[in-house]
């Protein structure tokens, strides 16, 4: 016999001779024995009712609280996941997500109360969140395709470990996250070569990609839910690495108060948005008709730039010749099929080059620099754009790629750069000078020469399709 056991035992014993001395001394004393039955009897009675009590409402208050504390370690759990995998997951399907109405107060999440939590888990769990590729090139869907494959194979090991977790079959929805996901892993994995999906075949991945982001979103709305109701100090890098938000930055800025150039404390307010400048306004007299509108693989020329700039910019400023041609771009470029604001504008001087219309682009910009970009440049890539606007510096008033550093002005692409908004009283001085070549203005001004390598970013990126030859 058991120590435990054989304590339990004597215990017993103890108890019963302690009840027969008890009640055999009131006997003894009082000589009182109906009494004495009729007390028994009645407290026998309760019997039934305090096994009632403690089998059933203080168990259940037991097993309540110990399933909170178990749900309360699944939640510091899901802080592990999002470190892990979930926030670049979200990341990387939110950059191509063509759709972002759903998640748009998303971005205002700092300032949620308990009440805004709610709501949206409501509407998230009565709904899915759109979503939809935004249109690729071949090798832009390649790319992705396979930095998403690489994510999921790299924490493949972690996420299977998530799902040996018996505790966690009591969160419903994150459950149904890691096995959407995995999901979604087994299906990329299959496909050994990438460029060979078709876009039926990444349609049905689109599917499952959709599945994926819209229980990833409510999870995400719920992680941050725990976290501003138990860990608020936690919360701080969440929000400022806010993959719904291009403007997030995970360092903590301080206003600068002196910038070169002038810069106005309007414009200083605007560091974080990103614009770009097409130039529609040419004659396209060696084309034969206009170039911006010409059907390239089954759409208009421009709309192949269009797409690039999903999820790079915030806005894009197209400047056209005259108002019949904005008329007519109005009519198949639809502002709800881009990430960003689409603004047409009239070029200030027509027929005397592009440096007018990089000047009339830079007026309507609400940012400090933009990213200036020919219609007739149906190829420039997302790799490209990201890698151009990194170059920003204060310091200078254009970003200028070039291929040889032999030739430096010579093999530069001015028509591919980025240019300061306070360069606009150059360009109106070298056009009263009659001065319209772009490279005389990049010799003029503040200029950031930098070497494109090529093995990246191929030269066919900047090439123009200037006659019906090069299509």
């Amino acid at each position: 016999m058991s120590k435990r056991l054989s304590w339990k035992l004597k215990f017993s014993i103890l108890m019963v001779l302690l009840i027969i001395i008890i009640y055999g001394s009131n006997y003894l004393v009082l000589g009182d024995a109906e009494h004495i039955i009729s007390y028994v009897w009645t407290h026998l009675g309760f019997i039934p009712v305090d096994i009632l009590l403690v089998a059933f409402l203080l168990d259940e208050i037991i097993e309540r609280k110990e399933k909170e504390a178990m749900l309360e370690k699944l939640d510091m759990l899901m802080s592990t996941f999002f470190s892990e995998v979930g926030n670049e997951l979200i990341n990387q399907l939110s950059t191509v997500n063509k759709y972002k109405a759903s998640t748009e107060n998303l971005k205002s999440i700092k300032n949620w109360e308990d009440k805004d939590y709610e709501n949206k888990l409501n509407e998230l769990k009565s709904s899915t969140v759109d979503f939809s590729a935004i249109d690729m090139g071949l090798e832009d869907r390649e790319e992705f395709l396979e930095n998403l494959r690489t994510l999921l194979v790299d924490k493949r090991e972690f996420i299977i470990n998530l799902i040996n977790n018996p505790n966690l079959l009591e969160k419903e929805e994150f459950t149904g996250l890691i096995n959407a996901i995995l999901h979604l892993d087994e299906e990329l994995e299959h496909r050994k070569d990438l460029a060979l999906v078709s876009d039926s075949d990444f349609a049905h991945l689109n599917g499952d990609m959709q599945r994926v982001y819209s229980k990833l979103v409510y999870e995400w709305v719920y992680y941050l839910r725990y976290l501003n109701k138990h860990y608020p100090y936690m919360i701080a890098l969440i929000i400022r690495t806010n993959p719904f938000d291009e403007t997030a930055s995970v360092y903590v800025k301080k206003k600068k108060k002196n910038r070169r150039f002038n810069m106005s404390n309007e414009n200083e307010n605007n560091e974080n948005i990103k614009s770009c400048i097409i130039l529609c306004g040419g004659k396209s007299s060696r084309m034969g008709r206009d170039k911006g509108s010409m059907i390239i693989q089954d759409k208009p020329m421009i709309k192949h730039i269009l797409s690039t700039l999903n999820h790079q910019i915030n806005e894009a400023i197209i400047v056209l010749n005259d108002e019949k041609r904005i008329e007519n771009y109005s009519k198949f470029i639809n502002p709800k099929d881009y990430t960003y604001k689409i603004t047409f504008v009239e070029d200030k001087i027509k027929d005397k080059g592009p440096m007018p219309g990089i000047m009339t682009g830079l007026s309507y910009i609400t940012s400090n620099y933009a990213l200036v970009l020919p219609c007739d440049s149906p190829y420039v890539s997302q790799k490209y754009v990201k890698t151009i606007f990194k170059e920003i510096d204060v310091n200078y008033q254009a970003i200028v790629p070039f291929h040889d550093s032999n030739m430096k002005l010579k093999t530069s692409e001015p028509l591919h750069s980025i240019y300061s908004k306070n360069i606009i009283p150059t360009i109106e001085e070298l056009i009263s000078t009659d001065v319209l070549h772009i490279k005389g203005l990049i010799e003029k001004i503040d200029t950031k020469f930098v070497l494109i390598d090529n093995k990246k970013i191929e030269k066919k990126e900047f090439r123009n399709l200037n006659r019906p030859s090069d299509i």
